[in-house]
């Protein structure tokens, strides 16, 4: 509501929030990771690596490159194994904020 009854943001308020945000969606993804795994729903092999990542490394994701974190982060959202535990979410644990 700040955005649209003020002024905005500052820029280190901006930097604190996108950081806020990336690290929800970082963690978000790392349960969809965990839930994927948690079902055993296939894994394409284009999406493997990725999919690892999220599973068990996904807190170095971030000390990287906000833009790279956007690209993982919108490569992640149209995998078929993300589409596939999104079927079955209420099957697994997945933050709120996860969609």
């Amino acid at each position: 509501m700040r955005i649209l009854h003020t002024e905005g943001f500052n820029e280190t308020e901006i930097i604190n929030y996108r950081f806020m945000i990336y690290s929800n969606l970082i963690v978000s993804y790392h349960f969809v990771a965990c839930g994927i795994y948690q079902l055993n729903i296939t894994v394409p092999k284009d999406e493997a690596e990725l999919i690892e990542k999220f599973f068990s490394a996904h807190f170095t994701m971030l000390d990287i490159d906000d833009h790279d974190q956007m690209v993982f982060l919108l490569e992640i959202k149209n995998y078929k194994s993300v589409a596939a535990l999104m079927e079955r979410k209420t099957e697994v644990y997945l933050p709120d904020n996860t969609v």
